[in-house]
Parts: C-alpha cells; sequence; structure tokens
C-alpha cells in the first residue's frame, strides 16, 4: 500500500507541474494563453485523476493534503476557465479542507476562499459570495498580504456591484485603490479605476465613468498590459454607448476587436462582436448587427462559454425584437433563458424572463408579460439584485398600465422610484419619474404629466443621458399638446430635432415608451 501511495503522490506531483506551467503560460500573451490550454487539455485527464487521489488521500498524508490544495492554487485561471463553476466548488472545497489539514497555508486558504466566491458569483449567488470573499478578506488582513487584501476587496464590490449596491460598491473599490496606490501595483490601480469606472456608469455618471476608464487605459498601455488595454476599450465604447455617443462606441469597440483578435483572445473577440452588434443594431443597421452577433454566437460556442452564449443569444433577440420580428425574437429569449438555467445563473435567468415579459407586452399580450416581469421581480428580490429588482419594477408597471390597471401601475412605479433613489441611480430615477409621467398622463392627470416629465428632463440632462432627454422631449411635446398648449409643444420639437441632428439614434429602449429590454455583452468590474 505504501508503494502504491508513494506512486500516486508522483504522479500528482508530475501533473501539478504540468498544470502549473499551464497557469503561468496563460498569464502571458496571446500565443501563451494558446499553449496553455493546450498543454491543459492534453493532460487533462491526468490531471483530474491526480486531483481526485489526493483529494481520497488527504485526511491521512499531509504530503497527499498539501498537492490536493496546490492542484487548485497552481492552476487557478485554466482550472476557472475550463471547470464548470460547480466542479470548481467542488476541487476548492477539497483543497480548503486540504489546506486547513495541513496547517500552516493561511495565504493559500485566503485565496482559495477567494476563488470559491468567484465560482458562487458565476453561478449568481453573491450571498455566498460575499460570505467567502469576508472569510478571505479576514485571513489577508491578520497575516498582512496587502495585494491579496487589494484584491479580495475587488471581488467584493463587484458581488454587492451585481446585487445593486452601486454605493457600497464603490466604496470598496475606493479601498481597494488605496491600497494598489500605497504598495505600488499599478496594474491593481487600473483595475480598481476599471471597477469604479463600471460602478460610475452604474450610476449614470458619464463624466466620472469615462475618466475612470481614460485613466486605467493609460495605465494599462504604460505596463504594457494589452489584455486589459483591450478590456478597458470596451467599457470606455460601452460608456460612450450609454451617453448616446454611439458613432464613438463604434469606433472605440472596433479597436477593442482588433485588439482582441491580435492577442488571440477568441473570448474577447467574441465580446467586443457583442458589442458591436448592440451599437449597430442602434444605429438602425440592424441586419449587419445580427450578422455581426452571430459571429460572437459561434466563437462563443467554439469556446465552451456557456454565460457568453446566453448573453449572444439575449443581443440577437434584442436585435430581432427591434426590427419588429417578435417571434424570432421570442425564440432567442427562451433560447438564452434555458441557457441560464442550465449554468444556474439566476440573474441571467431574471434578465431573460425580463425579455419574454416585454415581448408580450409588444404584442399585447399584457398579463402573460405581467407574469413573466412578476417572475423577474422575485428572483431579483432572492438575489438581492436591486439594480435588476428596479428594472423589473419598471416593466411590471408598464403592462399594468397599458392593462388599464392605473393605481397599481403607480404603485409600482413609485416603488421603483424609491428604489432608484435609494441604491442611487439617476439615470433610472428619471426613467421612473417618466414612467410616472406616462401614468398621470393615462389618468388625464396632464398637469402633473407635465411636472414629472420636465423633472425626468433636467435629470437626464444632468447625466448626460442624451437617449433619455429625447425621449422625455417627445413626451413633453405630447402632453403640451393634449393640454392645447401648442406654443411649448413646438418649443420642446424643436429641442428634439436639435438632438437628432447630433446624430442621436432614433431608436431606444427607455421603459417612458418601451420596457427596458435587458441584454449585452458588455465588460463587467474585474
Amino acid at each position: 500500500m505504501a508503494d502504491l501511495n508513494r506512486v500516486i503522490l508522483l504522479h500528482a506531483a508530475h501533473y501539478i507541474s504540468v498544470l502549473q506551467e499551464a497557469n503561468r503560460l496563460y498569464t502571458q500573451d496571446a500565443e501563451g494563453l494558446g499553449r496553455a490550454l493546450e498543454l491543459f487539455d492534453a493532460n487533462w485527464q491526468h490531471i483530474r485523476l491526480g486531483q481526485a487521489r489526493t483529494a481520497q488521500m488527504a485526511g491521512g498524508s499531509a504530503a497527499a493534503a498539501r498537492f490536493c490544495t496546490v492542484y487548485c492554487t497552481g492552476g487557478a485561471h485554466p482550472l476557472q476557465l475550463r471547470l464548470h463553476p460547480r466542479e470548481q466548488i467542488s476541487w476548492i472545497e477539497a483543497a480548503l479542507n486540504s489546506a486547513r489539514i495541513v496547517g500552516d497555508l493561511e495565504a493559500e486558504e485566503a485565496a482559495l476562499l477567494g476563488n470559491l466566491g468567484l465560482a458562487h458569483a458565476d453561478l449568481g449567488d453573491y450571498r455566498q459570495a460575499i460570505r467567502h470573499y469576508e472569510e478571505a478578506l479576514t485571513i489577508d488582513r491578520r497575516i498582512g498580504n496587502r495585494k491579496g487584501e487589494g484584491e479580495t476587496l475587488a471581488n467584493l464590490g463587484s458581488a454587492y456591484y451585481f446585487q445593486g449596491d452601486i454605493s457600497r460598491a464603490v466604496e470598496l473599490y475606493q479601498q481597494r485603490l488605496t491600497i494598489a496606490r500605497e504598495i505600488g501595483d499599478r496594474r491593481g490601480e487600473g483595475a480598481g479605476l476599471g471597477n469604479l469606472g463600471n460602478t460610475y456608469l452604474a450610476l449614470s455618471d458619464y463624466r466620472r465613468a469615462i475618466e475612470c476608464f481614460e485613466q486605467h487605459l493609460a495605465i494599462a498601455r504604460e505596463v504594457g498590459d494589452l489584455r486589459n488595454e483591450a478590456a478597458t476599450l470596451g467599457n470606455l465604447g460601452s460608456a460612450f454607448y450609454s451617453v448616446g455617443e454611439i458613432s464613438q462606441a463604434v469606433e472605440i469597440h472596433q479597436q477593442a476587436l482588433a485588439l482582441h483578435r491580435r492577442l488571440g483572445d477568441r473570448e474577447g473577440e467574441a465580446s467586443a462582436l457583442g458589442n458591436l452588434a448592440s451599437a449597430y443594431s442602434v444605429l438602425g443597421d440592424r441586419d449587419r448587427a445580427f450578422v455581426v452577433c452571430q459571429r460572437a454566437l459561434a466563437i462563443d460556442r467554439e469556446i465552451g462559454a456557456r454565460r457568453a452564449e446566453a448573453t449572444d443569444l439575449n443581443i440577437l433577440g434584442n436585435i430581432s425584437f427591434a426590427s419588429g420580428q417578435t417571434e424570432r425574437a421570442q425564440e432567442f429569449y427562451r433560447q438564452a433563458l434555458e441557457g441560464y438555467r442550465e449554468i444556474g445563473d439566476r440573474t441571467g435567468e431574471g434578465n431573460a424572463l425580463g425579455n419574454l415579459g416585454n415581448i408580450c407586452h409588444a404584442l399585447g399580450e399584457y398579463r402573460l408579460a405581467i407574469q413573466f416581469h412578476q417572475q423577474y421581480l422575485l428572483i431579483a428580490r432572492e438575489a438581492h439584485d436591486r439594480s435588476g429588482e428596479n428594472i423589473a419594477l419598471g416593466n411590471l408597471g408598464a403592462s399594468l398600465l397599458s392593462l388599464g390597471e392605473y393605481n397599481r401601475a403607480l404603485e409600482v412605479f413609485d416603488e421603483a422610484l424609491l428604489l432608484s433613489r435609494d441604491i442611487g441611480d439617476r439615470k433610472g430615477e428619471a426613467s421612473d419619474l417618466g414612467n410616472l409621467g406616462s401614468a398621470f398622463a393615462a389618468i388625464g392627470e396632464y398637469r402633473r404629466s407635465f411636472e414629472l416629465y420636465e423633472t425626468a428632463l433636467a435629470l437626464h440632462r444632468r447625466v448626460g443621458n442624451q437617449r433619455g432627454e429625447a425621449m422625455t422631449l417627445g413626451n413633453l411635446q405630447e402632453v403640451c399638446q393634449a393640454m392645447g398648449d401648442f406654443q411649448n409643444a413646438a418649443r420642446f420639437h424643436e429641442q428634439l430635432l436639435a438632438i437628432e441632428k447630433r446624430a442621436w439614434p432614433p431608436h431606444d429602449r427607455e421603459r417612458e415608451l418601451n420596457p427596458d429590454v435587458v441584454g449585452g455583452c458588455l465588460d463587467e468590474p474585474q
């Protein structure tokens, strides 16, 4: 038995070294990434066997326990790419138990807890992710691991970000940025700026978001970090997309696409294609948008990126919906829903349900739309996804309004407005004010409707949301006409034309006129 155990440990040691080499190559250039995955795939059966055997032996062998730990810490990058999050959790939990058996691996334990949090976050279980991140943070601080502390703060911020607690995310990202600057970690500083940029984008503070992304871009170029340069270009393009500068967004996403292709980063290439597809659709070039997004879908299916595949299907649904092809859109959304459910992504599942509700709303099937939006709302609340909850409330209110249930619609819109103000979502607040304006217009209270639209208009202008500004100007024009105030109706119409001349795209998905269609392929906080 001793000889057999020795053979097992020798086998494990060899394939740990193979896995570590794959992990090292992964962090290099595009050629290194390809070699890393080729090496990993060629040796995968032995890697898996070695991990399983050392996990079994860990309780009775300190060497096996240490090897079981190193299987996860030494190969984190390729394992995260190749293993389903549920399988990652199984490996990491075995490694954590092994690290605790050895007893002198606190830094490794903190890293494993962080990776365990990432796996739960990939499944949309942010509460569980936060619990593991907080455990990791406690260890990092106890052992004085400042770099690890900063990375864990970033992960913790991202979990709160995806739960919709943007103010908490900003606080954590700022702490991460401070640590990176204190220890001279330029890459960490850039990542911190990128994180903050995404939170400011979510808060509709576009000027500050663009500033953060531009600073991150400068740092990435300074340190020669081509991967983060490409990712930051994607984020910057998304910021310009959000303010209605679609042509500028296209130009930046094209730069990101070229860089991802230069790096051989297939996942990044697909992401950039998805961003371009969304932008082309808004510009009205939907045939081109559809073809481009199909390319993204083909890549994501080829590399096995399941979540990205579901996102691509959502974008194809958005493009089809915008083109008036509701049956095709509905089929894409159903495929996206199935994909999100298969990988256990509750947030994505909620988004897809919301999109299906929007399709039913467009077809006049308001009661069915309400059922979908209520399912989305339930999932968002279960996941503590406050941004998703706000979107679901807006869409639910829109369907209730169309069904003629005005009092219920007003209650739901009021709830959405309180929520958007609570989480600091100024763009959402403006949309909610517009929704309330539409509800009061529907019951003939035009003066109250006018006041709400005016407040929404001022807020859209304050945050630089040209698309929201244009939608609200159109609503103000209509309510003025209903009141017989044709002079002001003409004034608002002229302002609307002025925005259109600045190349504001005619298609939008703001909730005032059409419930939000959730989906996209924008880069997430890192």
